[in-house]
């Protein structure tokens, strides 16, 4: 939510000006040493870090993540290039402790176009040693539960046409 994001990004702002403090000891204190102003360094990269992507999150919010068109699914938390339902080869549904999911079987062209980064590919390594096979998109944060997306998304796909002997 905005204000959770907002308290969040503040908190980051603070904790990243109290950290600098230390590390560039502003208030000339006697009593900081070399290893109290290398924490400081540390603490004022990571909490700047945690600040800038809260920041970029707050920037985003209100937007919608996940976009379904005649056109293809776009997920913004996966990548914002556009998945074609043409590319789809499969809808299904995926349940692990409690969390359920929509896992899209895509082309091994677009899979691979997703998987670009090498972080994206790190993930999708270990979705295949979860035995999941595809893109995993979480309805966590959205208004839909993954029922309904599935249920949508099986609709446009169908509407977009059979390049495909799905299994949907």
């Amino acid at each position: 939510s905005t204000g959770s994001l907002l308290l969040l990004t503040g908190a980051g702002v603070m904790m990243t000006l109290a950290s600098a403090a230390i590390a560039f000891n502003w208030f000339h204190a006697d009593n900081i040493d070399t290893s109290k102003m290398t924490a400081g360094y540390f603490a004022a990269a990571f909490f700047g870090l945690a600040t800038c992507v809260a920041g970029r999150k707050l920037m985003s919010s209100g937007r919608p993540v996940v976009v379904i068109s005649r056109d293809g699914i776009r997920d913004l938390r996966i990548s914002d290039e556009l998945i074609p339902w043409e590319s789809v080869e499969a809808i299904s549904s995926w349940q692990y402790s409690g969390q359920k999911s929509m896992v899209l079987e895509v082309e091994p062209s677009v899979a691979e176009q997703l998987n670009a980064s090498s972080v994206r590919r790190f993930f999708s390594q270990v979705n295949k040693t979860l035995g999941i096979d595809g893109v995993i998109v979480s309805s966590a944060g959205l208004a839909v539960d993954v029922d309904a997306l599935i249920e949508t998304c099986i609709k446009y796909r169908v509407a977009a046409g059979p390049s495909h002997p799905a299994a949907f």
